[in-house]
């Protein structure tokens, strides 16, 4: 699963699960024009290998398929008019990955583990008005596909050092 499949599986469950047309879902850290509020953004990061590899046989093109063991943080924030709307949604959102529901949604292509810091709220100030903010962060795991050309070796030809001869050993 590419980082970029990630955040497009999470933006789906979140406009799922919030079910509101009026929220957008926007990817954070992206060099575009603020969206109207209420939206959420999404950052995904500490992506790490938690276990190692699994290696399957090289197939017959030389190709080896690896799944890679990953976890990664989650990080959503939601921006809101109303005093206290960011946490209700971001609370709705954490409930949700408690829930068959997410697991049905991600099948199993992903894995909520934990919640690392539950729903806080976090407020700005914005012109002297303070804006409604929040944070929650999850933990998921995933397992990537790697595929990597080893490629083949066809023959080996060896040199007998007492004859001179070349000996050749084939796959």
């Amino acid at each position: 699963m590419l980082i970029s499949e990630v955040y497009t599986r999470l933006a789906e469950f979140i406009v799922l699960t919030v079910n509101d047309p009026t929220i957008s879902v926007i990817f954070a850290n992206q060099n575009s024009p603020r969206p109207k509020k209420p939206f959420i953004t999404i950052a995904i990061g500490a992506l790490n290998d938690v276990s190692f590899p699994m290696k399957y046989d090289i197939d017959a093109n030389g190709i080896q398929d690896i799944i890679m063991n990953k976890s990664f943080i989650a990080t959503m924030e939601a921006y809101c008019d109303g005093l206290h709307q960011s946490e209700e949604i971001l609370n709705v959102i954490q409930n949700q990955f408690r829930t068959d529901f997410s697991y049905y949604h991600f099948r199993a292509d992903m894995v909520y583990i934990r919640t690392v810091m539950g729903v806080s709220a976090i407020p700005i100030p914005i012109n002297g008005i303070n804006e409604s903010r929040a944070v929650l962060e999850v933990e998921f795991a995933l397992n990537q596909l790697v595929r990597d050309d080893v490629g083949l070796i066809d023959a080996i030809i060896v040199e007998d050092e007492i004859t001179g001869n070349d000996i050749l050993i084939n796959r």
